[in-house]
């Protein structure tokens, strides 16, 4: 190898090793963590909240079978995975009905229904008029596509959900959007969104109920 090429060898390997650092982080996420575990693994997994705050594009949220409820804010180019037994080491270990294959046998849920009080049934129905919702989350998932400074996001990472299911939203106010999801920005903001093996179960809005 030439004096030269071995310069420009060892230029292009200096050149690379910053994107070896900027790796991307899963985020480990279960119903009994506690808030600001380091969220590394399952065994040190925090909670939801937590997780979506600390993530940036590229990186990938691992959410634990069972119910969280609230409302949730997924920054752009942010992936949130659900269905997870708690054990897995790679998405395609999650375990899938053997007579769905669009449903995960270990459910995650999203739940707008805060006071975990919501009655439904053929008298209370989803609509303005059951008492029981007035306290739920107007949207339960937010998807903010702005490539902003927290997300990190420069349009080229999808933001992706998946295998979860999202429930119990309420955006029952005039023109109101989104109940289960509502997705904010555009393209030309912050890139594409995918949204699939999802379940959108009893969300309500005046426009886009789910």
């Amino acid at each position: 190898m030439t004096k030269t090429l071995r310069s420009l060898f060892v230029l292009m390997t200096i050149c690379l090793l910053p994107l070896a650092a900027t790796a991307q982080t899963t985020y480990y996420v279960t119903s009994e963590a506690t808030t600001h575990a380091a969220g590394t693994s399952w065994e040190t997994a925090t909670t939801l909240s937590d997780a979506l705050t600390r993530a940036r594009a590229r990186d990938q949220i691992w959410v634990e079978a069972g119910t969280y409820r609230g409302s949730f804010s997924l920054k752009s180019g942010v992936s949130l995975y659900g269905g997870f037994a708690g054990t897995e080491s790679s998405i395609d270990e999650r375990a899938i009905d053997s007579d769905k294959a669009y449903r995960m046998t270990h459910q995650t849920i999203l739940s707008g229904d805060t006071d975990n009080n919501d009655r439904v049934d053929g008298v209370n129905l989803i609509f303005p008029a059951n008492d029981s919702r007035t306290g739920n989350a107007t949207h339960v998932l937010t998807i903010n596509l702005a490539p902003t400074q927290q997300s990190g996001n420069d349009n080229t990472e999808p933001t992706i959900v998946d295998g979860i299911t999202i429930k119990g939203g309420h955006a029952d106010q005039t023109n109101e959007y989104g109940g289960g999801i509502y997705v904010t920005g555009n393209n030309n903001w912050g890139g594409v969104y995918i949204i699939r093996r999802c379940f959108f179960i009893e969300n309500y809005a005046t426009q886009g109920g789910a």
